[in-house]
């Protein structure tokens, strides 16, 4: 694969103005379409394309696992989900308590609990495993998705380990210290991979932010699934100026904790995420701190549905 030496256009001052903002195509000066690996010139990955690289058959049953759970609207996902729409936040949040640019923290209606956290509405959950305390939910668990559809769970893994061959064949050196960090808690991986967790986005664009939380010594892979209607939606690195057009097939290794977002959609969904298209992007990482998680995850009695 050829390589190509990647260059800065912003610096990190401008870039801290685009957090929650969407930029639209115009904004960016090179579009990727092909196999390409970009890098620093200090040899630091920013991101590695590979084209139409994942049988269909392991993209077919991981669509069906998990896009029905992808649908539901959540408002968890902070910054990617744009600057806050104070006039759109549900009944339930009662007086405010903090708020950033992109998240609202509140009492619930009863008073009773100041610490809660909102963001817009997005179209994206998460499958696998999860290492932080959020709530009432303890750390080093299965996620929700895991608990009530373990079978769907299972049914994907190939399609992981498929992604995760990728991920070895093309960045050996990153997947080799990631590996290392994953056999740490090998109860918390993703069958015979290096990933911990997946992200799972339906028909949503994201705003300018960056991936809390991912291994700092890794990378993170995003592969499309659904069908190919879909136009625009592209990857945009923005302190780069580059934009990755990632279709139905591809999968793109890279530095999730270099700012990115997504284009804007030719023909975007409404607000129910309905469109004449369907775009299921999965985000596949290792959590920075599942290597502290021993023992069997949390939620294990919580398995509701094995063969749902």
């Amino acid at each position: 694969m050829k390589e190509y030496l990647i260059h800065e256009k912003l610096n990190n001052n401008d870039l801290s103005k685009l957090i929650g903002k969407y930029i639209d195509i115009n904004f960016f000066e090179k579009i990727i379409n092909k196999d390409s690996y970009y890098l620093t010139k200090t040899g630091k990955t920013i991101f590695c394309l590979k084209k139409n690289v994942v049988p269909q058959n392991l993209m077919d049953t991981a669509y069906n696992s998990f896009v029905n759970y992808a649908k539901y609207p959540r408002a968890n996902r902070g910054a990617a989900a744009g600057i806050i729409e104070q006039d759109k936040l549900p009944k339930y949040v009662g007086e405010i308590t903090k708020k950033t640019d992109t998240r609202i923290y509140y009492k619930s209606m009863d008073g009773k609990d100041g610490n809660r956290a909102i963001s817009n509405i997005a179209r994206s959950a998460i499958a696998g495993y999860y290492d932080r305390k959020i709530g009432s939910a303890p750390p080093c668990r299965l996620t929700r998705f895991n608990t009530r559809h373990y079978n769907k769970f299972l049914k994907s893994i190939p399609y992981v380990e498929c992604i995760n061959n990728v991920y070895e064949t093309y960045t050996p050196e990153y997947h080799k210290i990631q590996m290392d960090q994953a056999k740490e808690s090998p109860l918390y991986l993703i069958g015979n991979s290096c990933f911990s967790t997946l992200t799972l986005n339906y028909n949503w664009r994201t705003a300018c932010h960056y991936d809390n939380g991912d291994f700092c010594n890794g990378l993170s892979i995003i592969s499309v699934l659904g069908d190919d209607k879909w136009q625009g939606c592209m990857i945009g690195f923005p302190k780069y100026k580059i934009a990755v057009n990632v279709r139905v097939g591809d999968v793109i290794i890279m530095d999730s904790h270099e700012m990115h977002c997504n284009t804007e959609f030719k023909d975007p969904p409404d607000n129910d995420g309905n469109a004449n298209y369907n775009r299921l992007s999965v985000v596949l990482y290792l959590r920075e701190h599942m290597n502290t998680c021993k023992g069997l995850p949390n939620g294990l009695n919580k398995i509701e549905k094995f063969f749902t």
